[in-house]
This record gives structure tokens, sequence and C-alpha cells, in this order.
């Protein structure tokens, strides 16, 4: 196998890593529902593309007729437009925005400056490259696995049991389970 082959390979696991995001708590921070989550996507997107980036310049001529076979079709992907389209009207808001440098990084208990909408950009453009149908299939189906067990860790915590995983996470009538907040939680119910 080719080390360009290998670093695509990589790449496509790091991606398919992301499905585990919701059962990252960082027992270290201000945040431990929130900024855990946003480092561990943040480093898997940024290690993903260095990975997909060597890819492209180790074998240019094979990986490219693929990605322009993929991406001649985006004039019917309305979604992935529309995606794109956002992440635009974001880069303007930001250089208007009254505290550019909180438009750009955001605030670690919400993680919504250009910084972040920047990483859902990139793995977006990496998912749509890279994953063939089989890959989507694993990727959701491994995002259903820790939906699953985020649901029922809400129900523990919610029928009187204390769970202590990753994180102490106390009995309450109103569970938010790894997501911090119960409306949260509601999503993945």
């Amino acid at each position: 196998m080719k080390t360009a082959a290998i670093f695509k390979r990589i790449s496509k696991v790091l991606l398919l890593l992301t499905f585990f995001i919701p059962l990252v708590v960082t027992r270290f921070s201000m945040f431990p529902m929130v900024y855990g989550k946003t480092l561990y996507f943040d480093v898997l997107v940024e290690l993903a593309l260095s990975f997909f980036a060597l890819a492209l310049l180790m074998d240019f001529d094979s990986i490219m007729p693929d990605l322009r076979h993929r991406f001649s079709n985006t004039k019917k992907n309305w979604i992935l437009i529309a995606a794109f389209l956002y992440l635009g009207s974001v880069i303007i808001s930001t250089i208007f925005a009254p505290s550019s440098y909180t438009a750009f990084w955001g605030t670690p208990d919400r993680n919504e400056g250009l910084f972040a909408y920047l990483h859902f950009g990139v793995f977006a453009l990496l998912l749509y490259s890279l994953f063939t149908k089989r890959d989507w299939i694993i990727y959701l189906s491994g995002f259903a696995a820790s939906t699953i067990f985020v649901v029922l860790v809400a129900w523990f915590q919610f029928f009187g049991f204390t769970i202590d995983l990753f994180y102490k996470l106390p009995a309450t009538s109103q569970p938010g389970s790894y997501t911090g907040n119960p409306a949260y939680l509601a999503a993945f119910i």
C-alpha cells in the first residue's frame, strides 16, 4: 500500500473517531461538558486535514481526479452549498463584529466563534471528499452507539443512580448525562 493511501486512511479513521464526541468530558476545565468536546473535535479535524494534505502532496495525480469527480456534482448538492454560504456569512459577520476577538475565537462555554465554524467547514469538506457509503454507515452506527450510551446514562441518573465513569454525574430529576444540559440531551433522545 502506498504511503499516500495510508495517510488517506488515517485521515478517514480520525474523522470516524469523532463519533465519540458525546462521551468526552474534561474534569480539569471550567466547562467540563463543552471544552473537552471542542478540543477533541478540533484536534481530530486538524490531524485529519494534515494527513489528507500529506496524502495529496505525495500522490496528487491519483487523488485529484477522484476529488474533481466528487466536486463536479456540487451544483446539485444544495446542502453543501447552503452550508458554505452560511460559513461565508459568519466570516463577514466576524469582520464587522463589535468584538472581533470574541467573534473569531468564541467563548469557552459556547464555542461559537469563526474558529469553530472553520473547523466545521473543514470537517464537512473532508467528509465529502473521503467518505464512501460504507464509511457513512460505520460513522452513523458509531454515533448511534455513543448516543445510546448517553441516553442510558441519563436514564440511570433519572432513576437515582450516581454515575462515575468519565465524570461524576449526580442522580437528578433533570439529567443532562454527558451533554451537561437537559435541553441538549433531548436532541439525543
